[in-house]
């Protein structure tokens, strides 16, 4: 059996966890400027990914959305 004494757990950064709900470097750093790091731990946490949010409509409203293709459904622009 390996020895799993040697492996350690790295916790994300808040950066990283903005990052990866699809937010800009620019989001982060306007957010840091007036936020504690445990609230830009909480805020991150509390968003959704746009990108996953249009998916799953796409699958779930295929069937109105322009003769019923999920294909036909466009991404809103996003105004930052």
């Amino acid at each position: 059996m390996e020895n799993i004494v040697d492996y350690r757990v790295r916790r994300l950064t808040a950066s990283e966890c903005w990052k990866l709900m699809g937010f800009t470097s620019d989001d982060y750093n306007k957010a840091k400027s007036v936020n504690s790091n445990t609230q830009l731990y909480k805020q991150a946490g509390n968003s959704i990914v746009v990108d996953v949010l249009c998916h799953l409509m796409k699958d779930l409203f295929s069937e109105y959305i322009q003769g019923g293709s999920p294909e036909n459904f466009t991404q809103p622009e996003l105004k930052r």
